[in-house]
């Protein structure tokens, strides 16, 4: 099927226009022409940047064994509408847990001051950085650790001290033993971290 897209069509005014459309539906509709090579080849070759510039890779490959995350139990926040129904059991209460926050949810965090111990994200397109605007997202995060997929931009970095920044691979084996981790969307992923980290 890939093949397909160089077969040429010419339209002869006695054609069935019905049979071009189910020619243009199937072409279309394959593989090659929707899936997204281009986000999937900076997926493998982003890595190489974190790699160069020293960032801390995350083992995915076994749990954890500190006894940090034993201390306190850990409260997952995500950007559903369960989250502003529960804002105020959050604020009054996050000392009492470790809080581990998708990236969406950093702006309802901020605006009631609820500082997340760690921050998870993945998405790698331009889109992600209006997650940390419109408020003072370095000095909000200053402590915070974040765990990021290797397909997030470049630039979120500087919303981290570098020390708190790690990387876990994705589709790759850059780091030897070093595990894998995939999944639909930051919150089965982000999920799956936390059992990780016990």
């Amino acid at each position: 099927f890939h093949l397909n897209r160089f077969l040429k069509y010419t339209h002869f005014p006695a054609h069935d226009t019905s049979k071009i459309k189910l020619i243009q539906n199937a072409l279309s509709s394959n593989d090659f022409a929707v899936f997204g090579y281009n986000a999937s080849l900076s997926k493998f070759i982003r890595p190489l940047e974190h790699i160069n510039d020293g960032y801390n890779n995350l083992n995915v490959s076994k749990h954890l064994e500190d006894k940090l995350f034993f201390e306190k139990p850990v409260l997952l926040l995500a950007s559903g509408p369960s989250l502003l129904k529960n804002i105020a059991l959050v604020q009054k209460n996050q000392g009492k847990f470790i809080i581990i926050a998708v990236a969406s949810s950093l702006k309802i965090l901020h605006k009631h001051n609820i500082r997340p111990d760690i921050v998870t994200h993945i998405d790698g397109f331009n889109a992600s950085y209006s997650l940390f605007e419109g408020f003072n997202a370095k000095e909000f995060l200053q402590d915070t650790i974040a765990i990021f997929g290797p397909f997030t931009p470049t630039n979120l970095k500087i919303n981290f001290q570098k020390q708190n920044i790690f990387f876990y691979e994705e589709g790759t084996s850059y780091f030897k033993d070093s595990g894998n981790l995939q999944g639909s969307c930051i919150g089965s992923l982000t999920l799956a971290l936390s059992l990780l980290l016990n």
